[in-house]
């Protein structure tokens, strides 16, 4: 059996089966591969037929409470910022970070001029990968519209319905939408949502799933002429946004709201940890590999270079803001490499719900994009 560079998540350093896998037969490997490879969502979307199963303790004590503590630290920023600070950032890195979004300080406090910090609501999905020594770290602050919102309860009960598992009794993202708009005292039918932004592939129907989850709670999907609440799953919540521009001026609370898409910049990366230590005061729990903003494009040995702004984790243009981060091994599932996307919802200032079911993405290439031939897979804690 040949070793893998990263942390095996199926085997000892004997090669012998990890115990928390025991439960799960071979048999039953061969037995799910049909089911779950004939469109479990109805899509191109791929679904592994081999769970990740993570121990629950340690989920509950570094995973779940990390993301929390992150998600608490980067909300305390931005009420930190549209109430005039600057937080813990100094020099002209926040100014640079603002303009590569499309915005600035002064822009985003006249936006929030009037709104109360506990308006800075939003969806958080870190990215997460698993060293060879087995700790976690976060490659990535995914902040907004976070692709798998929807997706991740629907892969752990596809998975359930193949093993004869009972499923999920609500779906994660209706959970936190309803807890949002009981906050509100809002009806579902006075609020609205944005699910889709017109430039997904055809082929993965994430949109369509966020919409049937969030109609069935009795949300209208944008026809609602004057909306108390928008539950923001599709748009990006930037200020120039168009089809959100009316209700960003009347003040609408907005589950990810405007602005706030600027803290999954990945130019933050290097002051989480202050930042935890400065507004939670504690100590971080998860933290990212060595990251530096750098405004060249001379190579670092040792580092993937990535555009600070956006996603994808591609190479940046020569005139944007990136970032040079430590190059981790990841965990590896038989031939494919894992990434683990937990889900926050940050509904109200210090008022964050930790999403009971991530999702880990298997990717036998160089990225771990559904689109791009990665697959789902469930995460089963035990």
């Amino acid at each position: 059996m040949t070793t893998p560079a990263g942390y095996d998540e199926l085997h000892d350093a004997s090669g012998a089966l990890r115990p928390i896998y025991a439960a799960l037969s071979q048999a039953q490997h061969g037995a799910l591969a049909a089911p779950l490879a004939e469109r479990p969502l109805g899509d191109d979307t791929r679904v592994a037929p081999i769970p990740l199963v993570l121990d629950d303790g340690e989920y509950r004590a570094v995973i779940e409470a990390g993301i929390r503590q992150r998600a608490c630290a980067l909300q305390a920023l931005f009420a930190d910022i549209v109430g005039g600070g600057r937080g813990v950032l100094g020099g002209g890195v926040l100014d640079e970070i603002l303009a590569s979004e499309g915005t600035s300080a002064t822009r985003l406090r006249q936006l929030w001029q009037g709104r109360e910090r506990d308006a800075v609501c939003f969806v958080y999905g870190p990215d997460l990968l698993r060293e060879p020594s087995g700790r976690w770290v976060v490659i990535e602050d995914n902040v907004g519209c976070v692709g798998g919102c929807a997706d991740a309860s629907l892969v752990h009960d596809a998975y359930c319905d193949a093993v004869g598992l009972p499923r999920s009794p609500r779906q994660d993202l209706a959970v936190a939408v309803c807890r949002w708009l009981e906050r509100l005292d809002v009806r579902p039918a006075d609020a609205v949502a944005v699910v889709s932004d017109c430039g997904r592939d055809p082929r993965f129907g994430e949109d369509a799933r966020r919409a049937a989850i969030l109609a069935e709670l009795g949300l209208q999907l944008e026809t609602h002429p004057s909306p108390m609440a928008v539950v923001n799953v599709g748009a990006h919540a930037r200020m120039t946004c168009e089809r959100l521009a009316d209700w960003v001026e009347q003040r609408v609370p907005m589950l990810n709201a405007p602005g706030t898409g600027v803290l999954g910049n990945k130019a933050l990366l290097p002051s989480v940890n202050q930042l935890i230590r400065h507004y939670c005061g504690e100590e971080p729990l998860l933290r990212s590999p060595e990251t530096h903003v750098v405004r060249t494009d001379t190579p670092v040995d040792g580092c993937v270079v990535k555009g600070a702004a956006g996603c994808g984790g591609g190479l940046p243009r020569t005139d944007e803001l990136r970032v040079a981060q430590r190059s981790v091994e990841p965990s590896c599932m038989r031939d494919a490499t894992v990434e683990l996307r937990p889900f926050a919802y940050v509904l109200g200032y210090g008022d964050v719900v930790v999403a009971e079911h991530p999702v880990a993405k298997y990717a036998t290439g160089t990225s771990h994009h559904i689109s791009n031939g990665a697959a789902y897979a469930a995460v089963i804690r035990r």
